[in-house]
């Protein structure tokens, strides 16, 4: 929460929480993480919309580690875990 909060400033802890419990309790969210020791500085999020369709749905990374290809990287990650469990597309 702190992180996105830090990225997307557009809404309070409460209200990312609530989204996120929202968005969890009607299909499982998955998160690829990056980090610096043990400093969260980056997430990409994302979900299933169908059986063969992936929806990449949150992504930040903290302002201080922008334009290291943090962002890139984690979004390789994750096409290329759906590639593996066999979704046919990311959106």
């Amino acid at each position: 929460l702190t992180l996105l909060l830090a990225v997307f400033g557009t809404k309070s802890r409460p209200e990312w929480l609530a989204e996120l419990t929202y968005q969890q309790e009607r299909t499982p969210v998955w998160t690829w993480l990056a980090f610096d020791g043990e400093r969260l500085i980056g997430c990409k999020l994302g979900y299933e919309r169908g059986p063969d369709q992936f929806y990449s749905w949150l992504g930040g990374v903290d302002a201080a580690y922008r334009g290291r290809g943090i962002a890139g990287e984690l979004m390789q990650q994750q096409h290329d875990w759906c590639r593996r469990v066999g979704y046919r597309s990311v959106r």
